[in-house]
């Protein structure tokens, strides 16, 4: 499918429809978009309400509390079916003395049948965006100083994580 907006067009290719992991009874469409300068992907759902559930989740009640979904990760091979788990916090609501400057966040991903490793991800990732009501206005914030790494997992595969902060100044 091809969008003009504004000037600008972007190229919408679905490139992998697979069921949901996480999602009882969902498919998943793996799809691509090009603008003329980059490609994006994402993964949308046919049905509508696990795609709600997928945009707005909960999480940052509990310090790691975190919300999985389903991720393709394309290979030189074709896809590998991946689970992520994402977690929002603010740090400074912390319990037991622990202070931390602002919102973290951490992305783990990791696969039922294989290792991941950093070097296959850490390239490929750009930025996480968090946005919702602030405390005083709607508030957009981007993360910064991303760490990329391989965490062992005991007893399974290793998986990756992008542990991403976000501006002190961004109050929500």
């Amino acid at each position: 499918m091809i969008i003009h907006i504004k000037g600008s067009r972007q190229i919408w290719t679905t490139k992998k429809t697979y069921p949901s992991r996480v999602h009882k009874d969902t498919e998943n469409y793996f799809i691509t978009v090009f603008d003329n300068n980059r490609f994006e992907s994402y993964t949308m759902q046919k049905n509508k309400r696990s795609m709600e559930e997928r945009l707005n989740v909960n999480t940052g009640k509990e310090l790691y509390q975190s919300a999985l979904f389903d991720l393709l990760i394309p290979t030189a091979g074709g896809y590998r079916h991946a689970l992520a788990g994402n977690y929002i916090f603010d740090r400074r609501h912390a319990q037991g003395g622990e202070y931390y400057n602002g919102f973290d966040s951490d992305l783990n991903i990791v696969t039922s049948n294989s290792d991941l490793f950093a070097h296959e991800f850490c390239q490929f990732w750009d930025t996480s965006i968090l946005a919702g009501e602030g405390m005083f206005s709607e508030v957009i914030s981007y993360s910064n100083n991303t760490d990329c790494a391989t965490a062992p997992k005991p007893s399974a595969y290793a998986y990756v994580y992008f542990n991403n902060d976000y501006h002190a100044n961004d109050e929500f």
